[in-house]
């Protein structure tokens, strides 16, 4: 499944954004995200979510059952591991 987010469309800062992250993904419910922009249902396991960052940068997250302890204690930590080093 694919979900995007923009975080444009919501005033929790990084904090709490971490926090609302993980109470949506253990809930599985973030049609009802404030930052929720839609979802697509490939015929993949894992999700996908494009989140539309304040810096109007695309950030891409890959949640699997492997990193989804990762992704509830810090999606903006995950997705830092998973895109490497930004030049």
């Amino acid at each position: 499944m694919q979900i995007t987010l923009d975080r444009n469309l919501c005033s929790c800062r990084d904090h709490f954004c971490v926090s609302c992250f993980a109470s949506h993904l253990v809930r599985n419910d973030f049609l009802k995200a404030s930052c929720w922009l839609g979802s697509a249902t490939p015929e993949r396991p894992e999700l996908i979510f494009k989140i539309h960052d304040r810096s109007q940068s695309v950030k891409t997250l890959v949640v699997k059952q492997e990193n989804l302890l990762s992704a509830l204690v810090s999606w903006m930590e995950l997705w830092e591991q998973q895109a490497g080093p930004v030049i």
